[in-house]
């Protein structure tokens, strides 16, 4: 009797549906098709095992297993289950005449336990839109509030292949999960770190603040030592929660990466480039697989077809602007990357999908203007900051620079504070606007009617005698709206202008450091 199965295999970037036909008819054969030799002769011994302990009486004929679609062969097969329960309703021994309605997923034990999935909401979410009725699966209790319950689907947590047999024939009733009354999200500080921990830095902290609180890009330069990399990697701290227009997709995405980490909180992830990082690394080797993420998360879309052929082979080979999604990327170094990885990061700071963080010394010894002997020649100064182009140093919409001066905090503002005023200021971008500020268009925060005339005018007049381009004079109205944000004010003025421009290391500033003294090379006679 030929009868069919559902079932699903999970990936980075969700779930993919597969129905598995079981025939059983005369001969003396087993066949398993659409698995590869080694995983097929796997599950067979390992279903074989299980029936035979639970006194099923395992078919002396011919039985033939068919697997479709052309199905990813890198990512986990859960599909014990289905063909053990396909094997005993196609032999007669099983009888379920609602089985089409049903879904099932999960691997085997020898002695009949289910093994927990490691993406059960991807799993979830692919039987709702299959319209389903229920779907049977085993999964860790921790994903318990993450889980959607609404709707009509039935979860039914099941830990042995004798629990779904009893469900099945109807010796137990089918007893689904109920989801809890409320859901909250926590951001904790213990596993990155507190602001309040690094002394000073007041100047550095508060433009953190903004950058996250509105999504924009953020460039510091300064000497080694001075806090730059530990505020950096405490920034998942103070950030606010995902943009409402982009939960459903950065959802499906994320908790499918969490398959080994202990933090399934919906909170933006967070990844940290480092110089020895290879360009394949963070970009990966085709750029296919990131347009097709950046278009879904442009267009909000929930959905993500992403080809067979281009779904990396396991996890660690996702690339880091793949994972960055809704979230954050942290460029440590920026001016000792590789070219190529400086160049791929143009595309990355346009689209403002993620958020970048860049830090860089001012030279290569790290002492440039400061109080320190610089040891660099001109030309090994002059080819350090030729490597920051003017492209690259006109996609960052906060570019500052540190220094010891800003030691003086006697008492650090913890990182609780800090996040509630960002989270304050971007629930009133969410209200006005839907999303951040750095986002926007120019049209867009025109229409917010946060700019007064006579503001605008300085605005214009600061930007042409600044130099800034149209992406610039964009970025500074932008900053703007995030101060007045933060702020809780309604309209911009003067003042908070003055404060945008602090933030901006521009032409003015640069020339009076092209100005400084600096150690000449020595010319062999």
């Amino acid at each position: 009797m030929l009868v069919t199965i559902h079932t699903l295999q999970t990936h980075f970037a969700g779930a993919l549906h597969v129905p598995i036909e079981i025939n059983v008819s005369r001969g003396i054969k087993f066949h398993l098709i659409g698995m590869p030799p080694k995983l097929a002769h796997e599950c067979r011994n390992r279903v074989y095992s299980v029936l035979k302990a639970a006194h099923w009486r395992w078919p002396g004929q011919r039985i033939t297993i068919n697997i479709k679609p052309q199905l990813i062969q890198h990512s986990a097969m859960l599909w014990d289950v289905p063909i053990a329960l396909g094997i005993l309703v196609s032999s007669g021994q099983l009888s379920c005449p609602v089985l089409d309605q049903y879904m099932f997923v999960g691997n085997m034990g020898l002695d009949g336990s289910i093994e927990t999935i490691a993406d059960p909401y991807n799993a979830v979410e692919l039987a709702r839109a299959l319209d389903k009725k229920a779907i049977f699966l085993n999964c860790d209790k921790r994903w318990l509030p993450h889980l959607n319950y609404a709707g009509s689907l039935k979860i039914i947590r099941v830990s042995s292949f004798s629990s779904i047999v009893s469900m099945l024939n109807g010796a137990r009733p089918l007893v689904a999960l109920k989801g809890p009354k409320t859901k909250v999200n926590k951001i904790s500080s213990d596993s990155v770190g507190c602001f309040s921990e690094v002394i000073g830095q007041v100047k550095l902290k508060r433009a953190l603040e903004i950058a996250v609180a509105g999504g924009h890009h953020l460039w510091v330069e300064g000497a080694p030592g001075q806090g730059k990399t530990l505020l950096l990697r405490r920034i998942p701290s103070i950030v606010p929660p995902v943009n409402a227009q982009s939960m459903a997709l950065f959802q499906k995405v994320h908790y499918s990466m969490c398959q080994n980490e202990n933090n399934l909180e919906s909170v933006r992830p967070f990844q940290w480039v480092a110089p020895q990082n290879s360009s394949s690394e963070v970009f990966g080797n085709s750029k296919q697989l990131s347009e097709i993420v950046l278009r879904a998360f442009i267009s909000n879309s929930s959905d993500i077809d992403i080809p067979a052929d281009l779904m990396p082979k396991c996890h660690s080979k996702i690339p880091k602007t793949t994972l960055a999604f809704g979230g954050m990327l942290v460029v440590d170094e920026l001016l000792k990357q590789k070219e190529t990885v400086r160049v791929g990061l143009l595309r990355e700071l346009d689209h403002y999908q993620i958020q970048v963080f860049g830090a860089s010394n001012p030279c290569p010894c790290g002492q440039f203007n400061t109080t320190n002997p610089c040891k660099c020649s001109a030309v090994l100064l002059e080819n350090h900051r030729a490597k920051m182009t003017g492209a690259l140093k006109d996609r960052f919409d906060i570019r500052i620079q540190d220094s010891k001066e800003q030691w003086g905090d006697v008492c650090p503002e913890q990182s609780t504070s800090i996040r509630n005023r960002v989270v304050t200021a971007w629930e009133r971008q969410m209200s006005r606007q839907g999303k951040q500020n750095a986002q926007l268009t120019d049209e867009e925060i025109l229409k917010t009617g946060c700019f007064s005339v006579p503001v605008l005018v300085k605005v214009n007049f600061e930007c042409k005698s600044r130099g800034y381009s149209y992406r610039g004079r964009k970025q500074l109205m932008a900053l703007c709206l995030t101060i007045m944000d933060l702020g809780g004010d309604n309209e911009i003025t003067e003042a908070i202008v003055n404060q945008a421009l602090e933030l901006r290391m521009d032409a003015k500033s640069e020339q009076a450091i092209k100005k400084m003294p600096w150690v000449l090379p020595k010319v062999k006679v």
